[in-house]
């Protein structure tokens, strides 16, 4: 993700339902204040489960 103009940490967070000490973490920020426009960092993947539609299946 490319830190825009306006962004903080939190409001990324809070955007893509994040854990701030998480995100700060896999970025090796130690200060959230210390973010500018136009770093790139990186967005963990969500864990759990992913909707599938169930398939259908034809019967002879």
């Amino acid at each position: 993700y490319t830190i825009e103009p306006g962004d903080s940490l939190f409001a990324i967070s809070k955007k893509f339902n994040l854990n701030m000490a998480e995100l700060m973490s896999i970025n090796n920020i130690t200060n959230p204040d210390k973010v500018n426009a136009g770093d790139v960092i990186q967005l963990p993947v969500a864990t759990g489960f992913i909707p599938v539609a169930p398939s259908t299946t034809m019967k002879p």
